[in-house]
């Protein structure tokens, strides 16, 4: 904006506002670009992304359905690596797991390639963290640690005396 004082009158000129947007980069509001799969890792690792806590709290939710009997636990097997997986059916034994809901999530990536996770879950009116690490694995991420805290005793390897 430029001003001019001319004979005691105030005037302003304005630059001109750009050119409007093309109509084939508006989008309709009722419609929604498609989304990718929640699995899928181009959808990680740009800074601001909010992709992998949407993906930890994919693999959690999915995890208590399998807890609470609305999933088979065999498929998780292709989600989770065999220790992962092996402390889930560890847990799915040592209590049950009627009264239980997820609470939060909080996710990073420390590196490429690798997710690390905080899971808090709500189980008979008790909060209980979790963590979790992801890994890239060829096309997909699979889930290399899960423990609870409070489980955490009962699904450990016995120790060698």
């Amino acid at each position: 904006m430029a001003c001019n004082h001319d004979s005691g009158h105030l005037t302003a000129a304005f630059e001109p506002l750009p050119a409007p947007a093309t109509t084939s980069s508006i989008t309709h509001p009722a419609v929604r670009p498609a989304r990718a799969p929640l699995w899928q890792p181009d959808d990680l690792g740009e800074p601001g992304r909010e992709g992998p806590a949407k993906l930890v709290t994919a693999l959690a939710r999915t995890i208590l359905e399998a807890l609470t009997g609305r999933r088979p636990l065999a498929q998780l097997s292709g989600w989770l690596a065999q220790d992962a997986h092996a402390v889930v059916m560890a847990l799915a034994r040592v209590r049950r797991w009627d009264s239980v809901r997820l609470r939060g999530v909080r996710a990073r990536m420390p590196q490429h390639g690798v997710i690390e996770g905080v899971i808090l879950f709500e189980i008979d009116g008790r909060v209980i963290a979790g963590s979790t690490r992801l890994q890239r694995q060829q096309d997909r991420w699979v889930c290399t640690h899960f423990r609870l805290l409070e489980c955490a005793a009962a699904t450990q390897a016995p120790r060698a005396a």
